[in-house]
């Protein structure tokens, strides 16, 4: 992780763009305004950045790293940062799973970017119960869709996220961070089956999110085609290049058969044959570095239709199970009422009034 947590916190302060940069404050910003209490135990990217930003604002941070490479980078971050700040934080060398807390528990714990780097990420949350306070929050981030990061186990979209999260916190906000999805989630009174529903609201957001995804995908696809045809074009103007050196070597073979006879032929013939062999080296040279240009903007083309039409497979998947449980709670709801205005129900109602009444003294 020691590479992305460089780059996370070169992206903050705009040292690989401005536009990523704007993105990755964005979702740090966020992380940080969501924590709450005094007790804060930070997992996970961008651990060191947030740790710090939430020590300058008087939180107590636990930060937990397993590579001593990164604690090593975090503590000559936090060297330059004022005494009160360096009292506020603290990175630890360990593992969240195996780590012992000796009873401590935390009111906040931001799990950020890590889910899905296990592949039993309900061993994560499980701890995370564990050492939460009552009533503590959990803020969570992951990467949204398809993300082809080595260290990447698997692919959340929203109902897979809140499916593994609900059995343990109660999900009280969900933010679309652009390339992210971030929740927040109190502690439940105990471990549970999941039991998530999911308002139109939050779908609403949802297709907002895939809306703005798919228009950057759109905008960078509309930069590749610009960028194709301009390759197109040069690769017409070196082909027109190749045919007018092909006519010139033409002529030079018809001159070398003119001076046929002549005492400095062999002078004229090694001389012309040297222009030739770099004249050929030059356009084959350009011709393969050109092939290999037009090879990258292919591919490149064929991988963003094929994501395209991936995201879009998984939001129709997604609108399906969305409206079945919508039907689902429809027909629920009616048989409630039907029961309910049957005579039995009327006499039930009557029964537990009047029940109601004998327990309070009338």
């Amino acid at each position: 992780m020691k590479f992305l947590q460089d780059e996370i916190t070169d992206a903050y302060f705009n040292k690989v763009g401005t536009e990523f940069g704007e993105k990755i404050r964005k979702k740090i910003n966020w992380i940080c305004s969501q924590a709450k209490g005094k007790k804060i135990l930070n997992i996970g990217s961008s651990l060191g950045l947030t740790s710090l930003l939430l020590g300058r604002e008087g939180k107590n941070v636990l930060g937990i790293e397993q590579l001593k490479e990164s604690i090593d980078k975090y503590n000559d971050l936090l060297s330059s940062e004022p005494d009160e700040v360096k009292e506020n934080v603290i990175f630890d060398k360990g593992n969240l799973l195996t780590n012992d807390f000796n009873s401590e528990k935390y009111d906040t714990i931001l799990l950020n970017d890590v889910l899905e780097c296990m592949n039993q990420p309900e061993l994560l949350l499980s701890k995370s119960y564990e050492v939460l306070l009552e009533q503590g929050n959990v803020i969570i981030t992951v990467p949204f869709g398809i993300n082809d990061c080595r260290d990447y186990k698997r692919t959340f979209y929203l109902h897979d996220l809140l499916n593994l999260v609900n059995p343990y916190f109660n999900i009280i906000k969900v933010e679309f961070l652009g390339k992210w999805i971030g929740l927040v989630g109190t502690k439940k009174e105990s471990i549970s089956v999941s039991d998530i529903q999911i308002n139109t609201s939050l779908i609403h957001e949802l297709e907002c999110n895939f809306y703005s995804l798919e228009r950057e995908l759109l905008n960078e696809l509309k930069k590749v085609n610009s960028e194709y045809e301009k390759y197109c074009k040069k690769i017409d103007m070196l082909l027109k290049e190749k045919s007018e050196l092909v006519s010139h070597l033409d002529n030079i073979k018809t001159k070398l058969k003119e001076i046929e006879g002549n005492t400095q032929i062999e002078s004229v013939r090694a001389q012309a044959s040297e222009e030739l062999k770099t004249l050929v080296s030059g356009i084959s040279s350009e011709m393969k570095s050109q092939k290999e240009m037009f090879d990258v903007v292919k591919l490149s083309l064929v991988e963003e239709k094929e994501e395209k039409i991936q995201i879009k497979k998984e939001l129709l998947e997604f609108i399906d199970i969305h409206e079945k449980l919508l039907r689902e709670h429809k027909e629920t709801t009616y048989k409630f009422r039907l029961l309910k205005n049957s005579k039995l129900g009327r006499l039930t109602v009557r029964y537990w009034k009047l029940r109601g009444r004998i327990h309070n003294g009338w």
